[in-house]
């Protein structure tokens, strides 16, 4: 099932659950994008959109697909449908 929520705020919650599944923080977050944390931070929170050339970059730190984390189709949702 797709959210409702516009895609900026879709994009947030979806690396916030997938950081939270990992046990990934935002310091890390910020590491793989070599931010500050305070920009990480509002990225993670949701109050700054993720730049459109960060989102690719995000979705490989995390092993998903940019779909994923534009869609809120979990890639292991979706292999299971498949097997």
């Amino acid at each position: 099932m797709t959210s409702t929520l516009p895609l900026p705020q879709r994009v947030a919650a979806e690396v916030r659950a997938e950081m939270g599944w990992q046990h990934k923080s935002v310091r890390d977050l910020a590491g793989a994008l070599g931010i500050e944390y305070r920009a990480a931070k509002a990225r993670y929170d949701g109050t700054r959109e993720y730049p459109l050339d960060e989102v690719p970059a995000v979705a490989a730190w995390l092993g998903v697909s940019v779909g994923q984390l534009t869609t809120g189709i979990r890639d292991r949702d979706r292999e299971a449908l498949v097997a």
